[in-house]
């Protein structure tokens, strides 16, 4: 009877059926096989439901698809998340820096903010 669960989820883009195969391979390998037989892995696989519309719906924008503006929706919309959670903590976190400004325009937001994470 398995005594841990290891359960993956896919990211973003076009997966393959089989993303987390070499992932379980190598964990058990490492436990050796006493402690793999305690583990039961499981790779939850959903890409196949989704890719047939972005494939679809791909095919007909892309011809007509602005790739500075994607570019730059790409840059500004997921570069912001990313930057802000790699740096979360630390003298030069971006949730720090709200607190230092003096002229923030949104000041009551801030407040709010650096209440709510405890700045």
């Amino acid at each position: 009877m398995a005594r841990l669960g290891i359960l993956t989820l896919h990211g973003m883009g076009n997966t393959d059926y089989d993303y987390a195969v070499a992932l379980f391979d190598e964990i058990r390998h490492r436990l050796g096989e006493d402690l793999a037989d305690r583990v039961e892995t499981k790779a939850v696989f959903y890409q196949d439901i989704l890719q047939s519309n972005q494939s679809r719906y791909f095919n007909k924008v892309k011809r007509r698809l602005r790739w500075d503006d994607l570019r730059q929706f790409m840059l500004y919309g997921f570069c912001d998340a990313a930057s802000l959670e790699a740096q979360k903590s630390g003298p030069n976190s971006p949730y720090s820096k709200p607190s230092k400004r003096s002229s923030m325009p949104c000041g009551s937001f801030t407040a709010a903010w650096m209440a709510m994470i405890g700045g």
